[in-house]
């Protein structure tokens, strides 16, 4: 799986942009741990592809969760996994 590129959403999706233009939509909801909205809660199950809307294997989406985490070193962390 390609290298995350951008990290969107709104107040039920959440869409992750990958360098290769393919792109990952799944329901959430806004994230609050300091008080005001900070990020996002990002549900596991139904992670789907925006195109096709075919849903992610479990390997796809842990490939996907490990992409975050790298994700995450250059940028700030806002997606808790639920």
């Amino acid at each position: 799986m390609e290298a995350i590129k951008e990290i969107v959403g709104d107040s039920c999706k959440t869409y992750f942009k990958m360098t290769n233009g393919q792109i990952f939509v799944v329901g959430s909801e806004f994230r609050a741990k300091t008080g005001k909205i900070d990020g996002f809660i990002v549900y596991k199950d139904g992670i789907k592809h925006y195109d096709t809307e075919i849903v992610l294997t479990q390997q796809e989406v842990l490939e996907l969760i490990e992409q975050y985490e790298k994700y995450k070193l250059t940028h700030l962390d806002i997606v808790d996994w639920a």
